[in-house]
């Protein structure tokens, strides 16, 4: 039952970020491109990317499980993808702050530091608790 509510969990964190990654997509792409047309692109790319986003997540989720489970040994691109995912939820996570406390306030500059800030420090946060929980946990 608790491995159920861990597929849940990490399919709706999965989707979270696929729905709220095609909004940054677009906020970054409207300000580096020059028309709508270009925008567009951008967002149908997104499009392609997020199926695999999923796939990948999921197999993320599985990877993890067989290493808790001694079926499998510890392998660091496992750490590696799960800080990439970690990465993007952060950055998701700042940008849905930024936009919903201070819309006004911020301008193009500043929200890309936000987003590439908060991606690195949670992606290297994120692989740091990462390793450290499946080396525990499967062979080593």
């Amino acid at each position: 039952m608790k491995r159920i509510g861990v597929v849940l969990l990490s399919l709706s964190i999965l989707l979270f970020i696929c729905y709220r990654l095609l909004f940054v997509s677009l906020g970054v792409g409207s300000l580096f491109m020059e028309s709508d047309s270009d925008v567009n692109r951008v967002g149908k790319l997104f499009l392609l990317v997020c199926p695999v986003m999923l796939v990948v997540g999921s197999w993320i989720v599985f990877q993890v499980f067989r290493i808790k489970n001694g079926k499998t040994e510890y392998k660091w691109y496992v750490a590696l993808l799960i800080a990439v995912y970690g990465g993007l939820l952060g950055g998701v996570l700042a940008e849905t702050a930024v936009r919903f406390f201070a819309a006004e306030i911020y301008g193009p500059s500043i929200f890309l530091w936000t987003l590439i800030g908060s991606f690195a420090l949670s992606a290297v946060a994120t692989f740091l608790v990462t390793q450290k929980v499946l080396n525990r946990g499967g062979h080593g």
